[in-house]
């Protein structure tokens, strides 16, 4: 199947989250028309096909149910077949999130001041083994071309998951039930390549019913250093946006909260090559630099060791997980060694990336 193109992208995801989404979570969530209008407006009845998609796994008869109307009929018109395709599969991608068999949920958020603590997060639902695939928690990415940014994209309302590739020189749009993924700055996953556009999660760490699905977005995502990171580890450590702050001299001016809010800002922080013309944005998938940033002080620990002519060895549960740069460009191939499938990234002190929500 054809990959999509951005603008398509865009329509069917908020379509999609209109059918499958909205209705099971009891409110509107992240849309990229502004000025989206609900395909159907008859909760109850897509609640209760999403619900008996969940008894019978039959998917084929929830699309059918989903697809009944007049609103079907004038959507399809003018579509392509690869396009009706495209958007019957990633309807589909939405509603495997409810297959019990998944391994983990949708559920209300009310941790971010960015969405004014009105949001969705993922959770597990099962144990997950570290290395294990989360193949149903999967996303799609698309690029934009310069009148796509110009007409789809307004900052600060709906780009909210818009990546920059520097190989390409181009936006690229990141949809679909991974795009619900929060960041952390001690994640619990990340995110391999499926197919040329399209990703799924691989899991960094051991998970229990109930833990959050997470990754790691970048060290200046969240403003410089992530000072306005408000992931649960950087309320755990005190960090972030939890950090206090010191008061006096030029206070007065309110700082954004998040920069990633800003798209031309965030765009031009992200820097990140690939030297697959194929997989621009799926190569670069791991940086075998730890997530310093997370543990300053074992760091330190360790460097004190070392000068002491102590084994280097930080103890198993102080490691942190690689750090990932949420960019088209850098989703784990398979978290193999660096001499496999090798590419050029530009290292900079900071890693920024993108999203959620």
């Amino acid at each position: 199947m054809a990959a999509f193109t951005a603008r398509d992208l865009a329509e069917f995801d908020d379509i999609a989250v209109n059918l499958v989404v909205d209705p099971t979570m009891g409110f509107s969530t992240h849309k990229m028309n502004a000025k989206f209008r609900p395909v159907r407006n008859d909760v109850e009845e897509l609640r209760r096909i999403v619900d008996d998609y969940q008894k019978t796994h039959r998917i084929d008869d929830a699309l059918a149910r989903l697809f009944d109307g007049k609103w079907a009929s004038k959507f399809f018109v003018g579509k392509t077949e690869n396009q009706i395709g495209a958007f019957r599969e990633h309807v589909a991608r939405y509603l495997r999130m409810f297959n019990p068999r998944a391994g983990f949920r949708i559920v209300p958020s009310r941790r971010y001041s960015q969405e004014n603590h009105l949001g969705a997060k993922i959770i597990a639902t099962r144990h997950w083994t570290k290395g294990d695939k989360m193949t149903m928690l999967a996303g799609v990415i698309a690029t934009m071309t310069e009148e796509e940014e110009r007409t789809l994209l307004k900052p600060g309302i709906n780009d909210f998951s818009v990546m920059f590739s520097t190989r390409k020189h181009c936006s690229q749009l990141w949809l679909g039930p991974a795009a619900y993924i929060n960041h952390d700055c001690f994640p619990t996953c990340s995110f391999i390549a499926t197919d040329r556009d399209t990703a799924c999660v691989k899991v960094l760490r051991n998970m229990e019913p109930g833990d959050e699905v997470t990754c790691y977005y970048g060290s200046d995502f969240f403003g410089v250093k992530n000072e306005d990171c408000e992931c649960v580890t950087c309320e755990k450590r005190k960090t972030g946006a939890f950090k206090k702050k010191k008061t006096g001299g030029n206070s007065g001016e309110r700082k954004p909260h998040y920069s990633l809010r800003h798209t031309e800002k965030r765009l031009k922080r992200i820097k990140i090559d690939s030297t697959d013309d194929d997989a621009s944005w799926l190569d670069a998938l791991r940086d075998d630099e730890r997530c310093r940033e997370c543990d300053d002080g074992a760091e330190k620990k360790r460097k004190a060791r070392r000068r002491k002519g102590k084994i280097d060895c930080a103890p198993a549960e102080r490691q942190q997980p690689p750090r990932l740069r949420f960019d088209p460009d850098i989703f784990d191939a398979e978290i193999e060694p660096a001499t496999s499938r090798a590419i050029d990234v530009e290292r900079k002190d900071s890693s920024p990336m993108l999203l959620l929500q």
